[in-house]
């Protein structure tokens, strides 16, 4: 059975990663494809496994993806619809996490992670902020209105998560990409910085904000 491990060469241990609820290693599915953060912490990875935690999974037995709190010794489901009472209704795939931990980026072919409409039947790009449990719609057309018209993948992420690259075949997330192949896009993050929520202007205060539903994002 697939299981993600964390091994200290400082200390010669290895510690399992990819328990269930207990603490325990699972019974069902297995785990793989992990990232991990520079200080050891937060580990995600990918799992269809069902043991990880309380979240009920709807997607038909396959992957989902989890963040492990290794200090904590908490798990928690990344991956999750909108209303986050479930798995999303499709796999999901782990791609990056941010040094700090707070965003993990992840291919999907489910449609119901956020209200965004999703109709090119092909895997998408999200990024879960685990502080604050927003979903973002990273591979999104031009319009930033719904998803692009081909699938999305091999993502990376900067360290605070306000960058994130990844390459797509579709035609319509950038204006003027008639090239018809494979290309490389940049999705600007835009984070809250410091403790205050939506401090976009980094002097620890809340600013005027508003939500744009056609984007999942604040501004």
């Amino acid at each position: 059975r697939g299981e993600v491990l964390l091994r200290d060469l400082q200390s010669n241990t290895t510690t399992l990663v990819s328990v269930d609820l207990a603490g325990n290693p699972i019974v069902n599915g297995n785990a793989e494809k992990c990232r991990i953060t520079p200080d050891a912490r937060y580990i995600a990875f990918s799992s269809s496994s069902t043991e990880h935690t309380t979240v009920p999974d709807n997607n038909g037995g396959g992957n989902d993806v989890f963040i492990r709190d290794m200090q904590s010794g908490t798990t928690s489901l990344v991956s999750h619809n909108l209303a986050n009472t479930s798995a999303g209704n499709s796999f999901s795939t782990l791609q990056a996490i941010s040094a700090d931990g707070r965003f993990v980026v992840f291919q999907s072919f489910a449609s119901d992670l956020t209200n965004l409409p999703d109709s090119n039947n092909a895997v998408d790009l999200f990024a879960l902020d685990t502080r604050t449990s927003r979903m973002i719609p990273v591979s999104v057309n031009d319009f930033g209105t719904s998803s692009p018209t081909l699938g999305s993948g091999n993502a990376a992420v900067n360290n605070d998560g306000t960058k994130i690259v990844f390459e797509s075949d579709a035609g319509n997330i950038a204006v003027g990409d008639f090239n018809g192949t494979t290309d490389v896009f940049l999705r600007n993050n835009v984070v809250p910085r410091n403790n205050a929520l939506f401090d976009f202007d980094g002097d620890g205060k809340s600013d005027l904000s508003t939500f744009r539903p056609s984007t999942g994002g604040w501004y």
